[in-house]
């Protein structure tokens, strides 16, 4: 795995997209979630905006992301509202 695997994608804005992919480091498996921009028609570019962690960190950041769900879905305030 060479060049970095698209997993997923999703469109942030109509120039920018949010990246999932799995790639090669040091003969170490790793998973990043990257802000593109849109430079032409039909080429995006990577932003440093993003999170490259390593495999074995997968499950922390997974529950991670389930806490943040449960707290949007929970209608959890959020300082400043």
């Amino acid at each position: 795995m060479d060049q970095p695997e698209v997993i997923a994608e999703m469109y942030k804005n109509p120039i920018e997209k949010v990246v999932a992919s799995l790639s090669m480091f040091k003969d170490k498996k790793r998973f990043d979630i990257r802000i593109f921009y849109q430079v032409d028609a039909r080429q995006f570019i990577p932003t440093r905006k993003g999170i490259n962690l390593d495999v074995y960190s997968w499950q922390e950041f997974k529950e991670m992301i389930d806490k943040l769900d449960q707290a949007i879905k929970g209608n959890k305030k959020v300082k400043g509202e």
